[in-house]
């Protein structure tokens, strides 16, 4: 048995699934180009940005780079040697090691025989 509503249903279906042109998408060579003009703009943006970036940096080596005047440079190395001839420096674990009995390079010259023939210097 065949309902009528059923009939109508599958119409509709057929009438809402039959092909019509769509005039409202635009064709495919018209996006293209919007696209290249849009990623052209882009890359003339990204090009400027580095560019800025180039000249910026350029400009900060030169200007750090810059001669200070005649005495600038003489005086940091007079300051240098002054803090090297004041400070003495020495390891924080210094304090926990025995204090030199010894000089071994002076007082043992010659290296200890091995106590087994076979064995060679000690070491």
């Amino acid at each position: 048995m065949i309902n009528m509503h059923d009939d109508w249903l599958d119409e509709e279906l057929h009438r809402s699934l039959r092909h019509k042109p769509d005039r409202s998408v635009p064709d495919f060579a018209s996006v293209m180009r919007a696209a290249g003009e849009r990623n052209a703009t882009s890359n003339t943006r990204y090009r400027f940005v580095a560019a800025c970036a180039v000249v910026a940096s350029v400009a900060v080596v030169t200007i750090a780079q810059w001669p200070q005047g005649d005495g600038a440079v003489e005086d940091e190395f007079l300051i240098a040697a002054a803090l090297l001839e004041t400070t003495l420096w020495t390891a924080p674990s210094d304090a926990l090691l025995p204090q030199h009995q010894f000089d071994i390079y002076r007082d043992m010259p010659v290296f200890m025989g091995s106590t087994e023939l076979e064995e060679g210097t000690l070491l």
